[in-house]
């Protein structure tokens, strides 16, 4: 078995990676596979609703200036995501 957990926190070791390497340590204890993914700093195009993913039905974006497409893959090819975010203000970010 294999989770991935993507830290979204633009903080490459704060609270939210904190947070999230507790949970995999304790999964990993259980001999689950885990990895995480540092994309809080990134520039990630948000869906502009082109709908070229519903009629290719491959689930890959068409946008492909950045690493969703790729972040993607690795989430396909596990059996359990885990995401991250700070939170501001009570609530999740946005980006």
């Amino acid at each position: 078995m294999k989770v991935i957990g993507f830290n979204c926190s633009p903080h490459k070791k704060g609270n939210t990676f904190i947070a999230m390497q507790t949970v995999l340590e304790q999964l990993e204890a259980e001999g689950i596979n885990t990895n995480i993914i540092q994309i809080g700093s990134e520039q990630i195009s948000s869906c502009d609703g082109c709908g070229v993913c519903k009629k290719t039905k491959d689930g890959f974006c068409v946008i492909d200036k950045d690493n969703m497409n790729q972040y993607l893959k690795l989430a396909y090819q596990s059996q359990g995501i885990l995401i991250g975010s700070p939170v501001y203000f009570g609530s999740v970010t946005p980006t």
